[in-house]
């Protein structure tokens, strides 16, 4: 791993950042500070195996169980392609990248904390999306599945300084990563859960039908 200047660390001085309801330039900043900080740490290349990122299998498999076999291929199909040909940072990823988790100390220095899901080998990209999609969710008063559906969907309207944070970090569309960051969410939420069951299995179909419909329509 590359040498980092990533400082990680919580303080009872620091001061979490505060969500509005209209573009959030200081949040924006706070948060691109921090992902060039991993970015910094991170390598960039293309020909990834599946089996690198222990979340997106764990994920897969949580399709497996609630959608059946079949989907979980289609799944996985998608998802071998685009770990294989596209080019993308791999490095250190904090796996629950939101505003609540990012603080501001009386120097405007800004840290992040609860590193439960820290990762030293993640996709960098699904950060960014992480931190996008929570951000329009608590906004628009949803749950991070039906955020991310209105994603797939193109329901969602983006600024162009929201665009240009996407554009920055995913580094090709971030439509591409969709799938992933589902996969990735959902195989990390798995570990806190006793069965598939107690998941949100409604919620999990439906996303998984609406990117696939979707995906179909786009390359008919």
């Amino acid at each position: 791993m590359k040498k980092c200047d990533l400082v990680i660390f919580a303080a009872e001085e620091r001061s979490r950042l505060k969500l509005k309801c209209e573009y959030d330039a200081e949040l924006f900043e706070a948060a691109e500070i921090i992902l060039e900080r991993f970015q910094r740490c991170a390598e960039i290349k293309n020909n990834h195996k599946m089996d690198d990122f222990e979340h997106v299998v764990n994920g897969l498999n949580v399709i497996e169980d609630i959608c059946g076999r079949k989907i979980k291929q289609i799944c996985a199909n998608q998802i071998i392609t685009l770990l294989d040909k596209e080019s993308f940072y791999v490095g250190p990823a904090h796996g629950d990248f939101h505003h609540k988790n990012i603080l501001k100390d009386l120097n405007g220095n800004y840290y992040i904390i609860d590193l439960d899901c820290f990762r030293l080998h993640g996709i960098q990209a699904l950060d960014a999306i992480y931190f996008i999609n929570e951000y329009f969710a608590n906004i628009n008063g949803l749950n991070w599945y039906e955020q991310l559906v209105m994603f797939a969907e193109n329901k969602q309207n983006y600024s162009p300084a929201e665009l240009s944070f996407l554009e920055k970090f995913c580094k090709i569309s971030c439509k591409k990563w969709l799938l992933a960051y589902f996969l990735d969410r959902i195989g990390q939420d798995r570990s806190y859960v006793s069965t598939v069951s107690e998941m949100p299995v409604r919620e999990i179909i439906n996303f998984i039908d609406t990117y696939i419909n979707k995906y179909n329509q786009d390359h008919q």
